[in-house]
C-alpha cells in the first residue's frame, strides 16, 4: 500500500504584504523514498492573494521537501547520509550496504 503525502510551505501570510496565500498549483506526484519508508508526496505551491503584491508571481513551496530531497532525485537526504556513513566511516562493501538498507539496522540510528 503507496502512503500519499500533501505537503506545502508553512507559512499561511505573503511574507511581503501579510496576506493570505492560495493554491497556485499542484505538483505531479513525486516518488519519495526515505528510511522510513516509501511516500508519493503532492506538493501544493501557493502565491499571495493580493494581484499587486509582488509576490502574486512568485512560487511559495514547502521548505520541508525542499530540505529533505535533493529536486528530481528519488532518494530522501537521510539515505544518502546513511549510505555515506558506512561506505565511508565505516568501510562497509556495497553488498553490506544493501543489506543494511534492506534490513532494520537503520531504523534503529535514525528514527
Amino acid at each position: 500500500m503507496r502512503q500519499e503525502v500533501v505537503v506545502s510551505t508553512g507559512m499561511s501570510e505573503c511574507p511581503l504584504c501579510g496576506k493570505r496565500l492560495v493554491k497556485k498549483y499542484n505538483m505531479n506526484p513525486r516518488h519519495v523514498i526515505t528510511l522510513n519508508g516509501e511516500y508519493w508526496v503532492l506538493e501544493r505551491v501557493l502565491r499571495c492573494s493580493n494581484r499587486k503584491c509582488p509576490g502574486y508571481s512568485m512560487s511559495f513551496r514547502s521548505e520541508k521537501l525542499q530540505s529533505s530531497v535533493i529536486s528530481k532525485k528519488i532518494f530522501g537526504l537521510d539515505v544518502i547520509v546513511y549510505i555515506g556513513e558506512l561506505r565511508y566511516k565505516e568501510h562497509k562493501s556495497y553488498e553490506e550496504i544493501r543489506e543494511a538498507l534492506e534490513g532494520e539496522e537503520h531504523k534503529n540510528k535514525y528514527g
